[in-house]
């Protein structure tokens, strides 16, 4: 019976229960942009553009997503993080690996997995795929940057943190991505 306990007590320690977690969200995701998003879609371009006072690619961005890391992996690509003893400076930087590359690598840092991934695709010609966009939620800057190294979608817009989610029908605090950037948190106060 005790080992049963140890068990829940470990787990729980590894995880936050949903309680926790979704009173965490709360904090960071400020505001569902989704109705407004959806009604902006309603007008042509040069409209949503003089509605939201910013400029037509800004708004543009809003509805697409790229993803960067699958195209740029079927390639054979690898994005890694800095050894601040090796490479005079921590972030991250995308080496080649296919026969074709030459073993070529990224020139500089970068402060996130996806601008690495980003940097990646530019360096060698590879088309991003688009991905589909179902919400867009206004977040706080920890959080989109937590987003972004987990290849999430996020841009800025009128000094909002924008979240482009891909998925729909269930509750934010409930998203795998989510769930993953807050038990890492938890781990790292731990």
């Amino acid at each position: 019976m005790s080992e049963n306990l140890d068990q829940k007590e470990v787990r729980s320690k590894a995880a936050l229960t949903q309680d926790e977690l979704r009173e965490a969200v709360k904090a960071d995701v400020k505001l569902s942009l989704t109705w407004v998003v959806r009604g902006l879609e309603k007008l042509d371009p040069e409209e949503r553009s003089d509605a939201f006072d910013v400029d037509r690619e800004d708004m543009q961005s809003l509805f697409r997503s790229l993803d960067y890391r699958g195209p740029a992996e079927q390639a054979g690509f690898r994005v890694s993080p800095a050894d601040p003893a090796e490479d005079k400076g921590t972030g991250y930087y995308w080496m080649a690996g296919n026969e074709h590359s030459g073993g070529a690598s990224s020139d500089m840092l970068f402060d996130t997995q996806h601008d690495a991934w980003k940097d990646a695709c530019e360096s060698g010609n590879i088309t991003p795929d688009e991905r589909d966009v179902f919400e867009w939620y206004a977040v706080s800057e920890w959080l989109a940057f937590e987003l972004q190294e987990e290849g999430e979608t996020v841009v800025e817009l009128n000094n909002w943190n924008v979240w482009l989610r891909g998925s729909t029908g269930q509750m934010v605090h409930m998203d795998s991505v989510i769930r993953r950037v807050y038990n890492r948190k938890l781990r790292n106060i731990e």
